[in-house]
């Protein structure tokens, strides 16, 4: 399988190597005295471990499988989430957003395109 190595960790004694443009994977690379393998060994690890599997997946998957109906009959997808809104969670939202709005009021009062912030009450003294 063709490969391009892209990377050389040499603390960690590993390369990376992307095969046929499409699958990456790391290699730790033995040290055999005192060396890493090049040359011959080198290209035999690399090789070995080259992900055929999945080019022959890819390639068994290119034409149209026969059963594919008969897969996707037995198929029961999950129920759709049922989302209960609580009292708390509607006050919850509502507080989130309050902050939201304040925020970019005061980002608009700072910048000039507001006068004053409108998310602000005034608390009348009595």
């Amino acid at each position: 399988m063709e490969y391009i190595i892209r990377n050389f960790d040499r603390t960690n004694g590993q390369i990376t190597v992307e095969y046929a443009g499409k699958w990456t994977y790391a290699i730790d690379l033995p040290v055999k005295d005192n060396a890493f393998p090049i040359g011959e060994e080198l290209e035999l690890i690399i090789q070995s471990m080259a992900p055929t599997w999945l080019l022959e997946r890819e390639q068994s998957l290119s034409v149209e499988v026969v059963n594919t109906n008969a897969i996707q009959a037995l198929v029961q997808p999950l129920p759709e989430p049922v989302i209960v809104e609580t009292e708390a969670s509607k006050n919850a939202a509502m507080w989130v957003d309050l902050i939201f709005e304040q925020n970019v009021a005061k980002a608009l009062v700072k910048f000039g395109v507001l006068q004053s912030d409108p998310t602000t009450i005034p608390v009348s003294e009595q």
